[in-house]
């Protein structure tokens, strides 16, 4: 596996993230003062893309985590239980992606001792939303990659009620009449800034290397 970089590991994140975010001030300097019909248009539109670009930069973003962590050729036992509970997954269920992988990362602790070997395969495409980015996945996302900190503990009502409630209406085709440019602007605005949190924390954990065991990390 050829070694992803500090550097291309964030050069990829600000990347992904740049578009995502002109794609969505897009839809809200458009919708922002046009006619009542288009801009409810807009702003249903905009919404939908609010919550594909959450969906989409949480799981690519994640994705491509695992692949910088395992590229730098750690053996199991320097890595944190968590990524041992990864192979313990492809292993077992060799087509599974992410769900429910978090319940190996115990299973894992017990076995970690045994196996001196650095990963041997790619984690692309690992970690799977199910189209359903619910703050329940998310939490066990943040398991399996590793992340400790209690992100966004605060904000998984929003998510529930404004993001995907208001996502799932649409997809289904409903209309909602009660949806108004200051909800998606509040929408897009938490949204953005979570994704920000997101990136900043993965840039954290692997400039930090806090993907090691506290025993490996060195200066």
């Amino acid at each position: 596996m050829k070694i992803i970089t500090i550097e291309k590991f964030i050069d990829s994140l600000n990347e992904d993230l740049a578009w995502r975010k002109r794609e969505i001030e897009y839809f809200k300097t458009r919708a922002n003062g046009c006619k009542p019909i288009a801009q409810e248009s807009l702003i249903r539109s905009g919404i939908a893309l609010s919550y594909a670009h959450w969906e989409g930069y949480i799981k690519n973003s994640s994705n491509k985590y695992l692949a910088h962590v395992f590229s730098q050729r750690k053996k199991y036992n320097e890595l944190t239980d968590n990524f041992f509970g990864i192979k313990l997954c492809k292993e077992l269920l060799p087509n599974a992606k992410s769900e429910k992988q978090y319940l190996y990362t115990s299973f894992s602790e017990t076995y970690l001792q045994e196996y001196s070997q650095t990963p041997n395969f790619s984690p692309d495409n690992f970690i799977d939303t199910h189209s359903n980015l619910t703050p329940e996945l998310f939490k066990e996302i943040l398991q399996i990659i590793g992340i400790k900190e209690p992100l966004f503990s605060m904000k998984y009502s929003f998510i529930n009620e404004k993001i995907l409630k208001r996502r799932n209406e649409i997809a289904h085709g409903e209309r909602p009449m009660d949806i108004t440019y200051d909800d998606f602007s509040d929408i897009s605005l938490t949204v953005i800034e979570m994704l920000d949190d997101f990136k900043e924390t993965l840039i954290d954990y692997a400039l930090n290397k806090k993907y090691l065991k506290p025993a490996q990390v060195t200066e």
